[in-house]
């Protein structure tokens, strides 16, 4: 990564998972202030939004085996495609209800999360839920 001006020494470097983390922050918080924020308490098994051609971006209870483990451990991204954005902590209040994970994050009975995939594999993940 060079800077912004005359100097061409490089000051550091950018690793696509950087890019990537950066983008899906910025997603999250654009959304939490639009309609995602005012969907995320939905009581449903999944609900959905559109994206763009394959992908959704689905809220959903994560599979009890997936449950008690670092997230890192389950390479969800990986393995199964789908990268979990938000969850939603069912029993806390105030500003601890909602997080974004990070590669240290458990998942508890009971979380939700808001997940982004392809459409086959968020589906499978939810299926995984029933």
């Amino acid at each position: 990564m060079l800077p912004a001006g005359t100097s061409m020494r490089p000051i550091g470097t950018l690793r696509r998972d950087d890019v990537i983390g950066a983008y899906n922050r910025e997603i999250v918080k654009a959304d939490l202030a639009g309609e995602l924020s005012s969907q995320i308490a939905s009581a449903a098994t999944m609900r959905t939004w559109e994206t763009i051609g394959e992908h959704m971006v689905a809220q959903l209870e994560p599979p009890a085996h997936l449950c008690g483990r670092p997230l890192e451990s389950l390479r969800l991204r990986r393995d199964r495609g789908v990268q979990i954005l938000l969850i939603e902590h069912l029993g806390l209040d105030g500003p601890d209800r909602y997080s974004q994970p990070s590669a240290e994050t458990v998942l508890n009975p009971g979380d939700r999360v808001v997940v982004f995939g392809m459409r086959s594999d968020v589906e499978r993940l939810a299926e995984e839920s029933r």
